[in-house]
């Protein structure tokens, strides 16, 4: 996929687990700044949603989280063609026995694809795919 006319260029989307180890200020938090570089960060409302979830749930540290990822990147609707380039992305991983994979993960990615941003994830659903970048994560699995 490539980013529509329409749609300005992003540098990166952060999954909720990139989110959720800069704000617990996990070890991976170090090599984010180093994967995200300089440019725009873009979220979506699948990791808004799991964010409030996981703020709700007082699995993160700190307060208004939410507001923290809305300040620090650019909102990008989920669109129709995100929602079924990700169901066809999650079918085609699970099939192929990647049992793991989540379909939020999977729209998050979409929606990364079609603006042309590399996601940056600690989980590894998504390993091998064009456009991600697996950090190292020192924690248990969730």
């Amino acid at each position: 996929m490539t980013p529509s006319p329409a749609t300005p260029k992003a540098d990166c989307v952060l999954d909720t687990s990139a989110w959720v180890a800069l704000f617990n200020d996990e070890p991976a938090a170090a090599a984010l700044a180093a994967a995200q570089g300089e440019g725009r960060t873009v979220t979506t409302p699948i990791v808004l949603a799991e964010v409030a979830a996981l703020e709700a749930l007082g699995r993160l540290r700190g307060a208004s989280l939410v507001n923290d990822v809305e300040k620090r990147s650019r909102f990008e609707p989920l669109t129709r063609e995100d929602a079924i380039e990700g169901a066809r992305t999650y079918a085609r991983l699970r099939k192929t026995g990647r049992s793991k994979i989540g379909l939020a993960d999977a729209l998050i990615y979409a929606t990364a694809r079609r603006v042309g941003a590399t996601l940056i994830t600690l989980d590894t659903d998504l390993t091998g795919e064009a456009g991600v970048t697996v950090l190292a994560q020192d924690r248990k699995a969730r």
